[in-house]
């Protein structure tokens, strides 16, 4: 574990950046990261820099093939714990309500775009994980017109 965590705190600066010059960094570290998050036993190691980064608002400014692995660890990040799905929906309304509440001079296209982007990732989320998997979690109201 202490090595898994080492590993992880020189990796993550890598997956921070998503410039031009660092893609071919990037796409590596998540490929090295995919890997380690197969493995059970090494959640501990990833789990809370993978939510983060997850989270991150320069997520999905990355190639196609660094997508690929990411689809990988997102799908590990949130099957292999029951509670982890729950605990993305609550970061996802918390971030929401506080960049709605802090938002005393945006305007309303800012507000919606960022939930926009909330929206996103939570769909991100949905699309890497087997058909109809949180579909006890998520309740939506269904309306008919």
């Amino acid at each position: 574990m202490p090595l898994l965590s080492t590993v992880m705190y020189n990796l993550v600066p890598y997956l921070r950046v998503h410039t031009k010059s660092n893609l071919h960094l990037l796409k590596a570290g998540s490929g090295l990261l995919a890997s380690l998050s197969e493995y059970p036993f090494t959640r501990r190691a990833w789990t809370r820099e993978g939510m983060e980064l997850l989270l991150d608002p320069a997520f999905f400014k990355v190639d196609h093939e660094t997508l690929k692995s990411w689809r990988t660890t997102t799908d590990n990040l949130m099957s292999h714990d029951r509670t982890t799905f729950k605990q993305l929906l609550t970061k996802i309304a918390s971030l929401g309500q506080r960049q709605s509440n802090i938002s005393l001079f945006s305007s309303k296209e800012l507000e919606q775009e960022q939930r926009a982007l909330l929206l996103k990732r939570l769909a991100w989320v949905i699309f890497c994980s087997n058909v109809d998997q949180y579909q006890r979690q998520i309740r939506i109201p269904i309306t008919l017109y």
